[in-house]
């Protein structure tokens, strides 16, 4: 046959399919890329440049969705083979630049991807339905990710699972913002589905699909086993020391991180634990005894949601202070107060972490980065200040101004064993400041259960008002701050953002006034459970030059400080510039109420006093006071972790266990 009479014959079989459902679904793909072009143009500047390459992809996936021709068997291998290498990239470069990652962590991530196909074209039997089902799979995991570090600056993890209903919770309040990087990414998505799905190879042979899968199981535990072998980092060079999810990710790829965050889904016991081990170290704590005070003090604790100065991170002015009276607390210039900066361990969410370490004295230095203790260790019980507070007679509240359920605060809270607990829609005022209960009601709501208590009252408040998304507009927030900056602009997120914290410092005044004029001597700590996401803060950081994906360890720690006072309506002993970490926290209350410490208590006060005056889950500064990161701590401070470890885990796992 002559070349024109191939050619001939080729157009014969080339043609474009005209059926009612396949038009149908060209339309739905055509207006799926139009959806992605409005609004990639409504949430970012028109580019010229993005839009025709959203163009381009769209006409091409309508091309090979549309024209039906003859493909040789070797090309369609060719594609199935390419398409896992696209979705790799695609998903990576989604957060991340491909550049960040080890060499040996790209191919390990390729090579799950191929297992990935070839595992579920084994079980579908062709390749229609296998690549449908894997890129499908990929491009929704890979966009929700993409949301979630933009939200709370950190990737998925396995045990996001259990905060699965506590996100759904809060999802209609944030902005599902699509720039062009994005719709391209979900574009190259759609036009790798359409490609997987017209190579349409097919497994003919029935008896060895089972085979097969079965089969695809022996590469699994043994690329599994390697992932999970002992000393992985020194013997391959991946990062599986959990200090910074984000970070981990970049280095190593989403799944292979993933499989690595899965070994641990359990806490681990630490080295040369015992029970017996456990106990000897509480036992052997010299607990300095003190005379009950004759008048208990009320004892307010409030965690607010994300309330934390930004100006830790660089200098900025604003058209007014965003936090003139906790400013004032910080610089000593209100009576009987103790302030300076809480270091925390969560960065943009997981608040519960932050309420854990307070309440239990536990740290989260010693939980893998990204677990959340409420969901995923306690099960039977827990150890907190709660019972402490509550054999000096004191009634014991935990209250929340929102769903009971989330970061499961309802089973938390009764097996702490608050006396009383509230949650949105039982707070005697529930006034709202954009679509959360505001700090003023909140505030006003501790005030009417305290003065309706008798005898020394507990109060442990997580507030909400300032929870994120910062974006949208509300006909009950008129925003009153806005950020000024000689080498960038500010953004309606971190002027919004300041505005709220300038709504909590007044109500803050406000309810320490009232306290002031009561004749009930009453003590207030006062603390933000984290910083705001990196969207928040990014004009200070184009300000000063710095990037979110290479900090250093000190600048890490920045983002891991929050304000925090205890102010008392009575003579208290004053201090300022004062650093803590959470976990000792309820050490110093309990000093300045005058209340006796426990076992517990005391060994963390020799180390807060001593070597480690600061720990997080980032690190802890030593007795010189330089930052130091777990791994680069020498042995005599390995040993005092290893200490609080074994205590930690024990109160963690067995004396609950033991007691039931």
């Amino acid at each position: 046959m002559s070349f024109k009479e191939k050619a001939v014959s080729w157009r014969q079989e080339v043609h474009i399919g005209k059926t009612k459902p396949r038009l149908i679904k060209a339309a739905i793909l055509l207006l799926c890329f139009g959806i992605l072009i409005g609004m990639a143009w409504y949430y970012s500047e028109f580019s010229a440049k993005d839009c025709a390459i959203l163009a381009g992809i769209c006409v091409l996936t309508l091309a090979i969705y549309m024209i039906d021709m003859p493909v040789h068997p070797v090309i369609r291998i060719l594609f199935a083979l390419v398409i896992p290498l696209g979705c790799f990239y695609t998903f990576e470069t989604l957060t991340h630049q491909m550049s960040t990652m080890i060499e040996l962590a790209k191919r390990l991530n390729i090579a799950f991807y191929y297992w990935l196909f070839l595992f579920v074209f084994f079980i579908a039997g062709r390749t229609s339905i296998s690549m449908a089902i894997c890129v499908a799979a990929i491009a929704i995991i890979g966009v929700g990710n993409y949301f979630v570090v933009m939200f709370r600056s950190n990737p998925i993890v396995p045990w996001d699972i259990y905060s699965f209903e506590t996100a759904m919770s809060v999802a209609d309040n944030y902005v599902f913002s699509v720039d062009w990087a994005l719709a391209e990414h979900i574009a190259m998505f759609i036009l790798m589905l359409i490609v997987g799905v017209r190579t349409n190879i097919r497994l003919n042979k029935k008896i060895l699909r089972p085979i097969l899968t079965v089969a695809m199981c022996i590469p699994a535990y043994f690329y599994i086993s390697y992932l999970w072998q002992d000393n992985l980092e020194r013997n391959t060079g991946l990062n599986d020391t959990l200090f910074n999810a984000k970070y981990m990710h970049s280095k190593d790829g989403f799944f292979v991180s993933f499989i690595l965050d899965i070994h641990f889904l359990q806490i681990e016991e630490p080295k040369n634990y015992s029970d017996e081990y456990a106990l000897s170290l509480l036992n052997e704590q010299k607990v300095e005894k003190v005379e009950t005070p004759e008048e208990l003090p009320d004892i307010i604790a409030i965690m607010d949601e994300t309330f934390s100065d930004p100006a830790v991170l660089g200098e900025f002015e604003t058209n007014k202070d965003y936090m003139p009276f906790v400013h004032s607390i910080l610089r000593g210039e209100v009576a009987n107060t103790i302030s300076g900066y809480a270091d925390v361990s969560v960065l943009g969410g997981n608040t519960a972490n932050s309420e854990f370490e307070f309440l239990t004295g536990n740290s989260m230095a010693f939980f893998p980065n990204g677990s959340v203790p409420y969901l995923q260790y306690i099960r039977d019980g827990i150890s907190t200040i709660v019972p402490q507070l509550e054999e000096y007679g004191y009634t014991t509240y935990g209250t929340h101004p929102y769903r009971a359920k989330g970061w499961n605060r309802e089973f938390i809270y009764d097996l702490m064993g608050f006396d009383y607990r509230y949650f949105q829609g039982s707070f005697p005022f529930e006034d709202k400041l954009r679509n959360y209960v505001s700090d003023e009601a909140d505030f006003k709501s501790i005030l009417e259960w305290r003065n309706n208590t008798e005898g020394p009252f507990f109060m442990f408040n997580v507030t909400m008002q300032n929870h994120s998304n910062y974006g949208g507009d509300f006909d009950n927030f008129d925003p009153q701050i806005v950020a000024k900056f000689k080498n960038t602009s500010s953004n309606k997120y971190l002027n919004k953002y300041l505005s709220l914290m300038y709504e909590t410092d007044q109500d803050v005044a406000s309810l320490l006034s009232e306290l002031s004029q009561s004749d009930r001597k009453t003590i207030v700590v006062f603390w933000g459970d984290h910083q705001p996401n990196d969207y928040v803060v990014r004009p200070i950081y184009k300000e000063y030059g710095l990037d979110f994906d290479n900090q250093t360890y000190e600048q890490q720690q920045q983002r891991q400080k929050t304000p925090f006072f205890i102010w008392a309506n009575y003579d208290i002993q004053e201090q300022t510039n004062v650093e803590i970490s959470l976990n000792y926290l309820n050490i110093l209350l309990f000093e300045t109420a005058g209340l006796q410490l426990d076992e517990y208590q005391t060994f963390r006060k020799n180390l807060w006093q001593g070597q480690i005056p600061m720990m997080n889950a980032v690190g802890y500064r030593n007795d010189d006071g330089d930052l130091v990161e777990y791994d680069d701590a020498p042995e005599e401070i390995q040993n005092l972790l290893n200490e609080y470890q074994n205590i930690q885990y024990y109160r963690m796992e067995r004396e609950y266990s033991k007691k039931k």
